[in-house]
């Protein structure tokens, strides 16, 4: 009979994955920063540069979290464009 997952693993390999989610998410962002600043709308680049760096502040929190043993529950994804 296999054995159910145990939470430590499951719960680091959910951290490990949304930041790979997240790292992907802010190469889209600033890419979308790229062009804008190339098309002059230079109000529209620095939005989607502080919308990256709010990614990157997320994942380092619950990488912190997870080093330290302490996992919560997601509260979204960072992929959507819509975040």
């Amino acid at each position: 009979m296999p054995k159910s997952a145990r939470p430590w693993p499951t719960k680091a390999r959910d951290v490990l994955d949304d930041t790979r989610a997240g790292l992907l998410r802010i190469d889209q962002l600033l890419r979308a920063a790229q062009v804008a600043a190339r098309d002059g709308n230079r109000i529209e680049a620095v939005i989607l540069c502080g919308d990256a760096r709010n990614v990157a502040v997320t994942l380092y929190a619950k990488l912190t979290a997870a080093r330290n043993g302490e996992y919560e529950k997601d509260d979204g994804d960072l992929c959507d464009p819509a975040r």
